[in-house]
């Protein structure tokens, strides 16, 4: 027979190859197209243009004990004081001051879609100041944009399986940010240049807090989580917490006045940690899972379960001071006005405010048509406040905090799972499926 003669290429990778018979070619065929498959991927893996960071020198991450972080740049400014936080402070009560109310919303600007190929979701909320906007998507980048839309840059996080769901804490300099594939990252504002990253374990889901120089991070395994406290300067792991039952999927509040970090988990129970030793102990354990973020005020903590209650817990004595039943579960966090003595919190198909010294409902706006969505923001104004959530799946609604009433429903490019941002009379939302962020004016 006579021999066939082949010249393959694949990338920039030639060979060529004689005297292959009839009968081979399958079996040649086969080794090609996954050698091919090889090249490609590799290719993508490494392509700066993909990534900011060759994933030849990056750890390899393992199980307990974790790696050390990894100093990739000097950071050349001191960490300061938080300018963005999760639901606005370290007490998590998600408030915002403004100097005036919204009367109406005009669209600014939008991006592109943000999620592309792998996921749909967007649980990342836009962490906003005067630098720009950042915010992190579910297939693994992490982007900042300036105040016009335009991107400064972008960061990818080395998995387009595990991208960022939780939302970045930002101080004058530096961005901080924990991926779902366990690693914490120490971005600079300027550039996205990477200062430090720490693979603390399986996943990052919740938002880190930081205070005093120190980061407080929820970490998961696959079947367990814990809260690492790290010096913000560097990664370094100050002291990692115990092991509370579950991954945990809330955020850490913090309570200054004892210094008691609070954290609860899927499987419904709530952690008091000490802010200094990372000594811990459990507080309450509900009848379902948690997946809301603790708000602190007084000394308490207010948090919800799928249980369909609401608790009024004393951090310091440990002890339940009332608690309160809904028809729905409750997957929304407790937005507080402390100065009124107010919560806020949403249910599947209502708004609800209520009194934070016994749980008293004060008013409620039923959505039937309109389903609420995620968490609301308050408003607080100097002589009114009004609140932000998400409604009948594609809009954003605007309620008077006082009594209840509707006053603007806008329609966005998409759908809104997670909470808006609120900075300079605009307010930002990060959308999923086709769509992108998208910025109002009011």
């Amino acid at each position: 027979m006579r021999a066939t003669s082949l010249i393959t290429c694949c990338g920039q990778k030639c060979s060529r190859l004689n005297m292959i018979k009839g009968p081979q070619i399958k079996y040649f065929l086969a080794f090609f197209v996954l050698y091919c498959l090889v090249v490609f991927v590799m290719a993508f893996r490494h392509n700066p243009h993909f990534q900011t960071i060759n994933l030849d020198s990056w750890p390899t991450p393992v199980k307990m004990p974790y790696t050390h972080p990894v100093q990739f740049s000097k950071p050349g400014a001191p960490v300061t004081a938080p300018v963005f936080e999760y639901r606005g402070n370290n007490k998590r009560q998600g408030w915002v001051t403004v100097d005036r109310q919204p009367k109406s919303l005009t669209e600014v600007w939008k991006t592109e879609p943000l999620n592309i190929g792998v996921h749909k979701a967007m649980k990342s909320v836009p962490a906003v100041d005067a630098s720009g906007v950042y915010v992190g998507s579910d297939s693994g980048w992490f982007f900042k944009f300036d105040h016009q839309g335009k991107k400064v840059w972008s960061y990818f996080a080395s998995s387009a399986t595990k991208g960022f769901h939780a939302t970045a804490v930002l101080d004058e300099n530096f961005v901080y940010v924990g991926a779902y594939n366990g690693i914490m990252y120490c971005l600079r504002k300027e550039n996205g240049e990477l200062v430090w990253a720490h693979q603390l374990g399986g996943f990052i889901g919740s938002s880190a807090l930081l205070t005093k120089n120190f980061l407080y991070v929820g970490v998961e395994t696959e079947k367990d989580g814990f809260l690492a406290k790290l010096d913000a300067r560097n990664g370094e792991i100050v002291w990692r917490g115990t092991f509370t039952g579950a991954p945990v999927h809330s955020s850490p509040a913090l309570d200054e006045k004892s210094g008691t970090v609070v954290i609860a988990n899927i499987f419904g129970s709530v952690s008091a940690i000490e802010e200094e030793t990372g000594n811990y102990s459990m507080i309450l354990q509900t009848g379902d899972a948690i997946r809301s973020t603790a708000s602190i005020a007084n000394g308490v903590a207010f948090i919800t379960s799928y249980d369909h209650w609401i608790y009024a817990l004393d951090i310091t004595t440990k002890k339940v001071v009332w608690k309160k039943e809904y028809k729905e579960s409750l997957l929304s966090s407790v937005t507080i006005d402390q100065d009124s003595n107010i919560g806020y919190i949403a249910t599947t198909s209502s708004l609800f405010a209520f009194s934070l010294q016994d749980g008293h409902s004060l008013w409620q706006n039923d959505f039937p048509a309109n389903p609420t969505a995620g968490t609301p923001v308050l408003l607080k104004g100097k002589t009114d406040s009004s609140l932000l959530i998400a409604c009948g799946g594609d809009s954003l609604c605007v309620v008077n905090a006082k009594n209840g009433k509707s006053i603007v429903r806008k329609k966005m490019n998409g759908t809104l799972n997670s909470m808006p941002s609120v900075f300079d009379n605009k307010i930002y939302v990060s959308l999923q499926e086709k769509a992108g962020l998208q910025v109002f004016s009011y």
